[in-house]
């Protein structure tokens, strides 16, 4: 896709003399670090044609003076960019790329300089890898060993939790065993999947799209971050051949530098960004690497403080002060990693949470399974790290595992000799949101888990209460625990487009998977129920068109779907089944009609006005009928719309994780029995409950 820029006389991408590339950094004070360079790419880079953009994070003025004062004699374009504050290394970045006149931008800490000019070596290797990302190799300051050479992602098991971590590749060889150790042909540029904030380059398109660094990261850990953001999105990451550039950063000389370097190297603030990556993805990223790395630079500044510093790694007391509960999603990105979430947010001072996403833990298994020609089990679908799971939380109080499929791997020969450990005697939760495997052969297939292998389960919605109460099979439900919505940032926005709807097309919104279990048949009926009604409605001359946020086509970020609500007059939910629907909830959040089929808690969210738009019955005729009525009186618009901002003020989800607690507790409790106060103990929790039993 890169080549496709070949037309241009100067080459692809970044241009054989980068006049479509800005090398970007960002400095803070020390600027002999700055101006050493600038000085290099003064005399390496000769005919440069691109322009070197500084981001300046709030040094004090005699440091800025000095910049500025070499800059006078610079030869090529430049610009300086004072902000008002110290944004931090992922902030100060997205605030430099948004000022970016290139397409490309090469990404350069200050304490890196050039040792000649590879620009375009860097172009063929972006064009023969057809990336959009790249990781610059580093030298150290010997310019005879590697500093770095490329990393990938790696999830490993430490103390108990998932982390994940970077694993370099060549680093500290020296450059005559770097150069014997590729002598066979493959010094070419390859794929990786870590980049190296500090030293890349990238499409400016590209990462704007992907939603740029997360500003929320002051400092450390944002390149992991971002990677596992191009991981996840399935954007190649190259590494050029070239060694062209060299990493040094030497002790701070002045007490402004001293400053600086304390406040990069700060253990407080490195220990707040992971813990707040942890909460987001439900990795862990604070271990022993990130201890090391941090001792070595208190050694390197010759700092005498440093073994005063808390170790905030070793978060023992506190660590078990609360009771403590795993949440295994799917992903980290849906619906369970949002429930996740909120549950961490309001009940986090009583609980601790470690949310894990299977699938994605998954995904980063399955390239280093591929890597090792396949040897071992590997099951698609998030099955492979489900025993990874088990291993990270032992020890912990609940496992709720919200998608209950997975328990059905328990019996696979993956996760048999896991069994004993990590299932028996453990407090295993599950949950019911949707009415599949209801039928007699799928009762018997999971009988199972409901009777040994969970302690108890919850369902959502009430439906489903009567439903598996029903099922002489299984124990009752515990509870039937239903969603809410985040009122803080699901909020109504551009209301006043009701007022004018009369006179212009209608846009119809729709939200989810469209391919969800397709293979059984369209549970969520856009292909069957759907589309079809707005095409026959559209020949009859109604003003409407489709507007969906369907993720098997894109997907949009959860923080960004208000903007998608704000977009349309009505929402569909044409579900065959739901346990919500959650987009019922953030719609109506948003002040936006809704028309639903009889599922979930429709029957419950909607008021007076709205009721009249669940449908009868799931049909063409049923569906369009509705969406004449609504057409046909323009006013109803706004008024649904007024109707459901005070209809879901009761389903905030600062109330409704309250309703979590006596399920937690009784969880709790069960364990309490067999293992007294002893949280860290396992043993054998006989649940073998039947039916009857449970109703005596």
């Amino acid at each position: 896709m890169i080549l496709n820029d070949i037309k241009d006389v100067f080459g692809p991408n970044i241009g054989i003399d980068g006049r479509n590339l800005t090398i970007c950094f960002l400095s803070l004070n020390r600027a002999n670090l700055s101006i050493r360079l600038l000085d290099s790419i003064k005399q390496h880079l000769v005919n440069f044609e691109g322009e070197v953009l500084i981001a300046d994070n709030g040094s004090v003025a005699a440091e800025i003076d000095q910049i500025k004062n070499y800059l006078k004699t610079f030869p090529y374009r430049w610009r300086i960019l004072e902000f008002d504050q110290n944004y931090g290394v992922a902030g100060g970045r997205n605030r430099a790329f948004a000022e970016v006149r290139t397409g490309w931008v090469m990404s350069l800490d200050n304490d890196i300089f050039f040792t000649r000019n590879s620009l375009a070596q860097i172009q063929t290797d972006l064009a023969l890898l057809g990336c959009h990302f790249m990781s610059l190799p580093l030298l150290n300051p010997d310019q005879k060993t590697l500093f770095s050479y490329g990393a990938n992602l790696q999830s490993v098991i430490q103390n108990g939790n998932v982390r994940l971590n970077i694993n370099p590749i060549l680093s500290g060889l020296p450059t005559k065993a770097y150069d014997r150790k590729l002598s066979d042909g493959s010094q070419s540029p390859f794929l990786s999947t870590f980049l190296f904030g500090g030293a890349s380059v990238l499409k400016l398109e590209t990462f704007h799209k992907l939603g740029a660094y997360d500003d929320n990261i002051f400092i450390g850990f944002e390149d992991i971050n971002f990677s596992l953001c191009l991981f996840r999105e399935g954007y190649k990451i190259g590494t050029t051949r070239e060694q062209f550039l060299v990493h040094d950063h030497p002790k701070a000389e002045t007490h402004i530098d001293g400053d600086y370097e304390r406040a990069r190297f700060s253990r407080q603030t490195l220990y707040e960004s992971a813990r707040y990556l942890e909460r987001k993805t439900g990795y862990c990223f604070w271990g022993d690497e990130v201890e090391n790395w941090i001792r070595e630079n208190e050694r390197k500044q010759g700092w005498s403080d440093g073994d005063k510093i808390v170790e905030m790694s070793n978060r023992g007391p506190e660590r078990y002060a609360r009771p403590r509960i795993a949440l295994l999603t799917d992903t980290s990105d849906w619906a369970f990693a949002n429930i996740s979430h909120q549950l961490d947010h309001y009940l986090g001072n009583r609980y601790e949470f470690k949310i894990i996403p299977l699938i994605d833990l998954a995904e980063i298994d399955k390239v280093r399974w591929l890597k090792t020609n396949c040897t071992g089990y590997f099951v698609e679908g998030g099955g492979s790290a489900f025993g990874m799971a088990l291993l990270a939380t032992e020890g912990y109080d609940i496992v709720h595992v919200f998608w209950r499929e997975f328990l059905s791997l328990i019996d696979t020969p993956l996760l048999a000799d896991f069994r004993a450990r990590f299932i028996d005697g453990r407090i295993v939760s599950t949950s019911v949101y949707d009415h599949l495997w209801i039928e007699p052969d799928s009762i018997r297939q999971k009988e199972k888990i409901f009777n040994k292998i969970i302690s108890a389960y919850y369902v959502s919605p009430s439906k489903l209460r009567h439903i598996y109460e029903a099922i002489e099979a299984y124990p009752d439900p515990a509870a039937v625990l239903a969603d809410g919505v985040d009122l803080i940032l699901f909020k109504p926005a551009n209301l006043k487009r009701f007022e004018g709807i009369a006179g212009r097309k209608i846009n119809i919104g729709w939200v989810g998977h469209s391919d969800w279990a397709s293979t059984i048949e369209d549970f969520k009926g856009v292909n069957t129920l759907l589309k079809p009604s707005l095409e026959q409605l559209q020949a009859e001359g109604l003003p409407l068109q489709a507007k969906f946020a369907d993720r098997k086509e894109a997907f949009i970020p959860h923080e960004r779907m208000p903007d998608y609500y704000a977009g349309i007059d009505v929402l569909i939910c044409a579900s065959k089944i739901e346990g919500t629907p959650n987009p019922v909830l953030e719609a109506m959040a948003c002040g936006v009609p809704v028309i639903s089929i009889d599922v979930g808690l429709a029957p419950e969210l909607f008021g007076e006005k709205q009721r009249p738009f669940m449908l009868a019955e799931r049909s063409i005729d049923c569906l369009k009928d509705a969406m004449r009525r609504l057409v046909a009186q323009p006013s109803l618009f706004a008024e649904l719309s007024a109707e459901n901002l005070v209809s879901i003020r009761n389903w905030n989800w600062r109330d409704q994780a309250e309703k979590f607690v006596p399920y937690f507790e009784t969880l709790l409790q069960k364990k309490r029995l067999v293992t007294g106060e002893n949280r860290t103990k396992l043993c054998m929790l006989p649940f073998y409950y039947t039916k009857h039993r449970n109703r005596r």
